[in-house]
């Protein structure tokens, strides 16, 4: 882990919660960790309060713009394009906020990139509906389509490789202006198809179902025509475990992709969700009073199975 830099996004609201946490739990596991912060200008002033904190617990808080204002996830490509023209280590890993490090880990040997698939197969670009629009894509990016597929660890599909673009460790220190500039070139173009997925409301009450257009995952797309450049390998989903759609965590675990606070009860170890608990209830000052007092219940909960009480 001495040759690898780590980069992440700070937002606001639990965003920033969650970089907070994610931080933590990479020098929990290796305190000599080069971590870079970047926090986008637009909203410097919101999360102003909390900038100090960050120069505390990472080695450097890096600042920018967010390149596509229509398109919001572009703020890691910039994140990587800040970190690859400071950082003398031989890799860029940038990860998603909503992230936790749970043991070390190291990275098999002799590869220029490395990425982990999508979680669930059945859904736009991984289903064999979305072939021509690959084989589109994969010309425009000058690139050739691999063969080979991928099953997805969710539903255990077979699908089209396509990586999940919460997690990406590259040698290239340009890669973050090569990402950039693939997702600028294709965005319009996937727009254009007009195709959605649906998702189920997780409300019990309204069962609705949520409109998500194919342009969503653009970043996701421009990584998988990407990585077919490079010296590429696919790990295992214990490197970017999808714990929201999961009933528990293995032991073998090394990062966790939680996305909702309250995912992180199915953790085996509870150490890290009383550390979130405690945090929300005692720091984080926009928390609702509703959401407090689910915190306070699952943190009673945890203790009571803990023989805390």
């Amino acid at each position: 882990m001495n040759n690898i830099v780590f980069v992440l996004a700070v937002g606001r609201g639990k965003t920033l919660d969650k970089s907070i946490f994610l931080i933590n739990s990479i020098k929990k596991y290796h305190p000599d960790a080069e971590i870079y912060s970047f926090v986008a200008e637009e909203e410097t002033e919101e999360i102003d309060y909390a900038i100090k904190s960050f120069e505390e617990i990472s080695t450097k808080v890096l600042y920018g713009e967010i390149p596509m204002k229509e398109y919001i996830f572009t703020v890691k490509h910039n994140a990587l394009i800040k970190a690859g023209k400071i950082t003398k280590k031989k890799y860029l890993c940038c990860l998603d906020s909503d992230m936790l490090l749970l043991q070390k880990f190291r990275l098999p040997p002799n590869h220029d990139m490395y990425v982990c698939p999508v979680d669930v197969g059945n859904t736009s670009w991984g289903r064999e509906e979305s072939r021509e629009k690959w084989e589109e894509l994969y010309k425009i990016a000058k690139a050739k389509m691999p063969k080979k597929k991928l099953y997805s660890l969710v539903d255990n599909r077979e699908m089209f490789p396509y990586y999940n673009g919460g997690f990406v460790i590259t040698s290239d220190k340009q890669f973050g202006k090569k990402w950039l500039d693939l997702t600028s070139k294709i965005f319009k173009i996937i727009e254009s198809y007009d195709s959605y997925d649906k998702y189920r409301s997780q409300s019990k009450r309204r069962r609705l179902f949520t409109r998500i257009p194919y342009s969503h995952w653009t970043e996701q797309v421009s990584l998988t025509l990407l990585a077919s450049k490079y010296n590429t390998l696919a790990l295992g989903y214990d490197y970017d475990y999808p714990l929201n759609a999961m009933k528990s965590c293995p032991k073998n675990t090394k990062l966790i992709h939680y996305h909702d606070f309250r995912n992180l009860y199915k953790l085996e170890s509870h150490r890290l969700q009383i550390d979130v608990y405690e945090y929300l209830i005692n720091n984080y000052n926009k928390t609702t009073s509703k959401l407090k007092l689910k915190a306070y219940d699952f943190l009673r909960k945890i203790k009571i199975k803990m023989g805390k009480f």
